[in-house]
């Protein structure tokens, strides 16, 4: 587990990617990322890393609240569905679908900050990431995420 003072990093890191400019609409930054698993054995730490990486992810949400309230869970699994069946999605929302499940976002001003936990593949690293982008992953989703969406930031 990290200490409070990683934590603590990895809040004004997110913070200040919520505030950068970004000169393509998003930004996915790998915040940590695990070993890769190419060896049988090594398959053994997928899950313990996975749990680690998200004990981490969900302290980072419990440290942002403090800034921009309590996060809403965004499952990706639409928007996944969605491109595979050939239908655009949007670029941020596409490229956070490609390896990771759900994430926890939060509005600010016109931004999305998402953070959250993914996997590309069962031999590749498992990675804690960030994620901004200069629109709202609600608005690229069903109908039905959206009104979930809506109701978890209004409460």
């Amino acid at each position: 587990m990290s200490s409070a003072a990683e934590i603590q990093e990895l809040v004004d890191k997110i913070r200040a990617l919520a505030a950068a400019e970004l000169p393509s609409g998003h930004v996915v930054a790998f915040l940590r990322e695990s070993q890769e698993f190419w060896e049988p054995e090594e398959r053994e730490l997928i899950e313990p890393i996975g749990t680690e990486y998200q004990a981490q992810s969900d302290e980072l949400a419990d440290r942002l609240a403090e800034f921009w309230g309590r996060p809403a869970r965004v499952p990706l699994w639409p928007v996944l569905d969605r491109s595979l069946a050939g239908e655009d999605v949007p670029p941020l929302a596409g490229e956070l679908s490609q390896f990771a499940v759900e994430v926890d976002t939060w509005r600010v001003g016109d931004r999305v900050v998402c953070v959250g936990v993914g996997h590309h593949d069962k031999e590749l690293p498992i990675v804690l990431f960030a994620a901004v982008g200069d629109h709202r992953l609600d608005d690229e989703t069903s109908p039905a995420v959206q009104s979930s969406v809506r109701q978890a930031v209004d409460q």
